[in-house]
């Protein structure tokens, strides 16, 4: 008798996710890791942040999102309050600062 025509897969035959097994039916099942709450990550920076500079350092706790998605999603954000800053000089001085580095941006603000 052949695997084919085993009495175990005719009781599979209905079933066509499951395929016959070489060496019987399995023993048990198991599931890992399915919950978001099993894929914990906890990033340790490479370096002790002292406070000065232009850089901002963020804690973010994000679920069932990947890592590149929400690190757009948060340059976009910049992007909004640059494009924002920009305009709100451009009406209270008059002068158009896009395309600037920040030192002259800073100094004309001042």
């Amino acid at each position: 008798m052949s695997i084919i025509e085993s009495d175990e897969s005719s009781s599979m035959a209905g079933d066509s996710t499951r395929h016959p097994r070489a060496f019987g039916a399995a023993v048990l099942t198991a599931d890992f890791r399915t919950q978001p709450e099993d894929f914990v990550v906890e990033e340790l920076p490479s370096f002790t942040p002292t406070g000065e500079g232009e850089h901002l350092l963020l804690t973010i706790e994000k679920r069932g999102l990947n890592t590149v998605f929400v690190a757009k999603a948060i340059e976009r954000v910049g992007d909004h309050a640059k494009n924002l800053a920009e305009q709100i000089i451009y009406i209270v001085k008059g002068t158009d600062v896009r395309h600037n580095p920040v030192g002259m941006v800073e100094s004309l603000v001042r």
